[in-house]
């Protein structure tokens, strides 16, 4: 993956997360000049894969357990490994969110790991990590990623301009 398209999919994968773990009571912080290091203890992890038309690929979640613990609104959930896949699938639909700005199709269905088809061969495929901080430890989102959406500066359009709303606020269909 080209850096330009690293930075593109880092900017929509830290707004994600950092939003979802807020909501959750957790904040996140995003460092980009410090060397990450997944503290002791016991880790959960999780992925999600999913695959689409134009974007196919996996996302998993690394946390320690205690700051799943923190971060679960049902602190009696049996699985903090269901926990964390839930985590992933709210970060997907996050970017499926963002993407929808740019015109750029992640409409995607989940899908069990399993090698690209024949069609799929030309994508481009990366895999990258980002690691967000927390006081309760680190966050890394391995995002691995297969896509023929060119991404760089000059072919990302503008984000179309949303409305702000106050944070709690309702809205009525």
């Amino acid at each position: 993956m080209k850096d330009e398209n690293w930075s593109f999919w880092r900017r929509l994968l830290s707004t994600a997360a950092t939003e979802l773990f807020a909501h959750y009571g957790v904040e996140l912080n995003d460092e980009t000049h410090w060397t990450p290091v997944l503290g002791s203890g016991e880790l959960v992890a999780a992925s999600v894969y999913f695959g689409g038309d134009q974007i196919r690929g996996g996302l998993t979640i690394c946390a320690p357990r205690s700051l799943l613990s923190r971060a679960t609104p049902v602190p009696q959930m049996s699985s903090l490994s269901d926990f964390a896949r839930e985590i992933a699938n709210q970060i997907l639909g996050g970017l499926q969110f963002a993407l929808n700005d740019y015109d750029i199709d992640f409409s995607y269905q989940f899908s069990d790991p399993k090698p690209l088809p024949q069609a799929a061969v030309d994508l481009d495929i990366d895999a990258r990590t980002l690691v967000l901080r927390s006081l309760g430890g680190e966050v890394a989102l391995i995002f691995v990623v297969a896509s023929s959406v060119s991404l760089g500066p000059q072919s990302i359009p503008a984000p179309s301009m949303r409305p702000s709303l106050p944070r709690s606020s309702l809205i009525l269909l």
